[in-house]
């Protein structure tokens, strides 16, 4: 009894000394986490919408720097912390960490403005304080900058704490790859020598390793949409479908999309009535929007030209602005029924416009239904089609003078008349193909007709020979 009781007793010693330790280190790694930041005595001035995020970590006094309150484990941002209990190499989120204040308790951030390149708004170092990066309030020259072309990071920042000249942090081969992430480093007299990303090489031993402790600074690129077309609808998909039909399509770079709206109407001015069509904001990654398609009730009208917007939000759910279709812009691109559209908008660069009618409807049928190679087989073409005036019923009946018929076919054939509605076919080959009628109604739009067919050989006529009459 007294060998058990002395077990419980050792076992909740290691657990208050487990608990303590953890305590005091967090006390000593993370002060301003311990006091919710409260112990410095400026307040940053960005916002979780800045866009610059994640942890470097600082090699001498083996610190921590926070570029953002968003990039705190609690809020979604990365997990730099450092109490893993984990033998893997594998990088893993840790089972137990620390953190930076959260937006709610302090709010700070760095922004890079997408324009100027100039970087603003403070980091916070968990022995240090605030990082000032505002070109007013940082007394140090040269300015911190991106610069969008090279992709490099150069200027300076001052540790307020530190005072000037003391405070003073240089930039060191600071570049940003194809995902945002940056590589390079910071130094300052105090702090030692910054590492930024911990797949970097490593200027001092006690860096950190990401298997060890998984650290980045990433600049979240602006999301910009940058590819915009319509209506994605030919008339071989008008054939095989139905015609009021358009797929405004996007392509965006920077930022991930989380939602996106896309306005429709007949006239150029976005928000002068209620438009043709509405999409509200909805929360989605697709890059295209379906008119009509599903879950949503959006139709379009025959003959009728349309103007059109798209709206992206980023990944914290910040409107990005409307982008209007504008095909003077070389990244938008009208794709069918070009000619028309030309013809008849009064913006051409800036909308689409649906087909006048349905297309023509083709069928044909042959005798005899069993085709037999070199022999002639007649076949017989239909089309029906439609006018202005009846876009979708009233159906005509197409004949020779009003419509073109076009005959083909997939093996080797010969055609009495290949324009004619009717016409007669030999096929030399014994083969499995198809063959195509073609029609184009008055209007000039065509669809196309294919049937299978099996050529094969005349079977053989047997006769039977008695033996005697050989």
């Amino acid at each position: 009894m007294k060998t058990k009781m002395k077990k419980i007793i050792l076992k909740t010693f290691i657990i208050v000394f487990v608990f303590l330790f953890i305590l005091v280190a967090h006390f000593n790694i993370s002060p301003q986490a311990f006091l919710g930041a409260k112990l410095f005595q400026n307040t940053a001035y960005s916002a979780v919408m800045d866009n610059v995020r994640g942890f470097a970590h600082s090699s001498e006094s083996q610190s921590w720097v926070s570029f953002n309150c968003a990039s705190d484990p609690t809020v979604g941002g990365q997990n730099i912390f450092t109490f893993n209990f984990s033998t893997s190499s594998v990088v893993v989120e840790p089972t137990m960490y620390f953190s930076f204040p959260s937006c709610d308790q302090e709010e700070y951030g760095l922004n890079i403005d997408d324009s100027t390149g100039e970087i603003s708004g403070k980091a916070l170092s968990d022995h240090y304080g605030w990082i000032d990066f505002n070109h007013d309030t940082n007394p140090f020259t040269p300015k911190a900058y991106y610069n969008s072309s090279t992709k490099e990071i150069t200027g300076t920042a001052f540790v307020e704490r530190l005072g000037n000249p003391d405070g003073k942090v240089n930039f060191q081969d600071i570049d940003v790859d194809v995902d945002g992430f940056w590589h390079g480093h910071m130094t300052n007299g105090d702090m030692g020598n910054i590492k930024l990303n911990c797949d970097d090489s490593t200027l001092t031993s006690s860096h950190p390793e990401c298997s060890e402790n998984f650290f980045k600074v990433k600049y979240v690129r602006p999301l910009i949409l940058e590819v915009l077309n319509a209506p994605n609808w030919s008339p071989a998909q008008v054939c095989s479908s139905f015609t009021n039909k358009a797929v405004l399509r996007w392509d965006s770079i920077g930022d991930a999309q989380s939602a996106y709206q896309v306005i429709i109407d007949t006239d150029s001015v976005r928000d002068d009535n209620p438009p043709h069509f509405d999409s509200g904001k909805v929360t989605s990654p697709s890059q295209q929007f379906i008119c009509p398609g599903t879950g949503n009730d959006c139709s379009l009208d025959y003959d009728t030209t349309y103007y059109f917007w798209v709206q992206l939000w980023n990944s914290i759910d910040q409107a990005r602005g409307w982008i209007q279709f504008d095909t003077n812009d070389t990244n938008h691109t009208l794709t069918d029924n070009e000619d028309y559209n030309n013809s008849v908008s009064p913006d051409p660069n800036l909308t689409f416009t649906t087909y006048r009618h349905d297309f023509p409807e083709p069928s044909f049928t042959w005798t005899p239904e069993e085709i037999i190679i070199t022999e002639e087989v007649d076949f017989e073409g239909e089309a029906d089609y439609y006018t202005d005036a009846n876009p979708d019923s009233n159906v005509q009946a197409c004949t020779d003078s009003t419509c073109d018929f076009v005959w083909s076919t997939t093996m080797a054939s010969n055609i009495s008349n290949a324009t004619n509605s009717t016409t007669t076919i030999v096929f030399i080959e014994s083969a499995d193909g198809f063959v195509n009628l073609e029609v184009t109604d008055p209007d000039g739009y065509t669809c196309t007709k294919s049937e299978p067919i099996s050529v094969s050989f005349e079977d053989p006529i047997w006769k039977e020979v008695n033996p005697e009459e050989e």
